[in-house]
Order: C-alpha cells, then structure tokens, then sequence
C-alpha cells in the first residue's frame, strides 16, 4: 500500500510537474522504480539500527516499514548510554549518505535522459533521505535525535529513567507544535497539513506513552521479582495430557489461563495457556504444547523487576515463570505489575510479604 501510494503520488504529481513531455506509461515506470528505491532507502535506515544493535549484543526482534517512516524493534535496549547513542544514530547517518550519493548521481547523470526524468527522480530521493535523516534527528523522543538526547542526558545523571522522561517530553512537545502546524497550513489550503499532523500526533502518542512507562519504571526502582510474583502458582506437569489437565480445572474450579509447566523433577520448562490446549490434542501431553523458556517467558526471582518489564511485554493471559535455584518460585502476570505500579502510586513498594497468592498445582499422581 505504501509503495502503491507513493508511486500515484509520483507518477500524478511530482514527475509531470518537474518533466512534463513523457508519456504516462513512463512516469509510472518511473515512479514505481522511484518508490520502491525509496522503500530500500528506509530499509537501509532500519536495517543501520537493527545491525549496530547486535553487534552489542541486543537481540531484534522485528523491523517494521510503514507509511511514516519505519520501526526497528528489539527484545532489550542497550545497556549503556554510549551504545543508546551509537544505535540511535546509525540510522539517520545511513539516510544522509544516502542523500549524498543520490545527489552525486544526480551531477553524472544526462540531464535529457527519459525526458528528465532521471534526474529529477534522483533529486527526489536525495531530498528525501536528507529530510529523513535531518527529521529524525530533532532531540525528542521517539524520534532517533530523542534517543541520542537520552543518552547524552543518562550519561549525565546516571539515571536512566529521568533522562528517557525528559526526551519524552520534548517529544510531547514537538508532537504539540507539528500537530498545530498541520492545522494552520491545512486551513492555508495545502493537503500537507494532514501529513504533518498525522506526524505529529504520532510523535505526541509515543513520547506520552515512553514518559508514563519511565515514571512507573521509576516507582518500581528497587522492586525485584520476588516482591512482585505470585508463589505457588497453579502448575501444569508437562507429563500429564491436555484431557486430563483440562478435567482438573474444571473439577478444582481453577480460572486461571495461563500455567507454567514442570517435567518430572520438577524443573520449569516453559508457559502454556489454555488456547494453546485448546488447539492440541486431548491425548496430547502439555509438554508437546509448551512455549519454551526463553528471555521472555523467564525471570529469576532476584532479578529487578524493571529489567523484566524491558524485554517483555506481558499482555491478559500471558504469564513468565519465575526460577530459583533452578525449581519453579512463582509466576509473574500482569495483575501482579499491575498491582505493583498502583502500589507504587500509592507511595508504597512492594516486597516479597505483600506478593498474592494462588492455589497449589496439582500433585504428580
């Protein structure tokens, strides 16, 4: 869809404003080489994030191109305030030597060649990438620019939840202005607006949301795992079959949807749910449907529980198993971080004495 957007807005506007004697056949060919060009070039961009960051060893978990621009997603951020910056800033530095090479071709390239058409097509692209790069470098979060203010500022106070905070309200407040000045340049007539508007509202929507989470982050400062989890938590034996499982929910009366699962000596080997039974056979054994332990599904008790937050995304239903000494202590849910932040709100921190409690597992026949 993105692709096909841009090449009508190319092949409709752009190119017959700039070389007006082709035919329409040719600004389409052209137009739709311009946007996927474009395309690569965003990709370059993310790619540029995603690449620096493993070489510190962070883990992508998905680069995601759209109509605004592109998302590079990882499963942790780095931990230190000289590689935030180092990954933040690849990608805009790839945009603006992207936007020079376009326009060195742009200098070699006949001027008459495709009714030039070339030229104007390599014009566009470097005009595009240098904005890019140049707009995303403006120091507020979650633009690139915002991550590189917020390393400048955790280097300096050390605290990196106050820096992420303070990037996220300039952030707040560049979202402010690109959204009012979409609003006058659309009352001015000029379609634009709606793009920087769209833009802007973004920006705001994701400054709001990263200043809530380093404030919450902020209150849970201290808070381990342990404080927070559920102990003894329902268990499901991996051995067990999905019939025979599902026959002891419902006699015991249990309502939770999500379980971690022990093998035989009791060692935790992952977290399964009921839609996940569901789709399995009766006769199955759970252990055949289990999503195995990994960074996401596991947690050690003493760990800080900010740092669980960071590379997990806990959604209604979704659980973590959290591990001591290698046995099954308890699992983690989103009631429970939920639980923590409006404690924390309260001005009160939660310690292991204030965890819930849930019903015991049921015994190894």
């Amino acid at each position: 869809m993105i692709l096909a957007l841009l090449a009508a807005l190319l092949a409709g506007n752009v190119l017959p404003g700039a070389a007006g004697d082709a035919t329409a056949p040719v600004y389409w060919i052209v137009a739709i080489t311009v946007a996927a060009v474009l395309m690569v070039s965003l990709l370059a961009h993310e790619l540029a994030h995603a690449l620096l960051a493993r070489r510190f060893g962070v883990r992508v978990k998905s680069v995601t191109l759209w109509a605004l621009g592109g998302v590079t997603t990882f499963d942790e951020e780095p931990v230190t305030p000289r590689a935030n910056a180092l990954v933040a800033a690849a990608g805009p530095v790839v945009s603006l030597v992207l936007g020079g090479l376009f326009v060195v071709a742009a200098r070699c390239v006949d001027p008459t060649w495709l009714y030039g058409l070339a030229i104007v097509a390599l014009n566009w692209l470097a005009a595009m990438n240098v904005l890019l790069g140049l707009f995303n470098l403006l120091p507020a979060a979650p633009l690139d620019g915002g991550r590189v203010l917020r390393a400048l500022l955790w280097a300096r106070t050390g605290d990196r939840d106050k820096a992420t905070a303070m990037a996220a309200a300039v952030g707040q407040a560049l979202g402010f202005g690109l959204i009012g000045w979409g609003f006058v340049t659309m009352m001015s007539g000029y379609f634009s607006g709606v793009w920087l508007a769209l833009v802007g509202w973004f920006i705001l929507g994701s400054a709001s949301a990263e200043r809530q989470q380093a404030q919450v982050f902020g209150k849970l400062r201290g808070v381990t795992v342990r404080d927070v989890m559920t102990p003894h938590p329902v268990i499901a034996p991996g051995w067990w079959t999905v019939d025979a499982f599902a026959a002891h929910l419902a006699d015991d009366g249990v309502r939770h949807r999500v379980f971690p699962v022990v093998d035989f000596e009791g060692r935790p080997v992952g977290v399964v749910g009921l839609p996940e039974l569901a789709g399995a056979r009766s006769a199955a054994r759970i252990q055949d449907a289990v999503r195995p332990l990994d960074r996401r599904t596991r947690a050690d008790a003493a760990e800080p529980l900010t740092d669980v937050l960071r590379r997990t995304t806990l959604r209604p239903g979704g659980a973590v198993a959290v591990v001591e000494d290698g046995k099954l202590a308890g699992v983690l849910t989103l009631a429970d971080i939920s639980r923590a932040v409006d404690l924390s709100r309260l001005g009160v921190k939660p310690t292991a004495g204030s965890a819930g409690s849930a019903e015991s597992g049921p015994s190894p026949p």
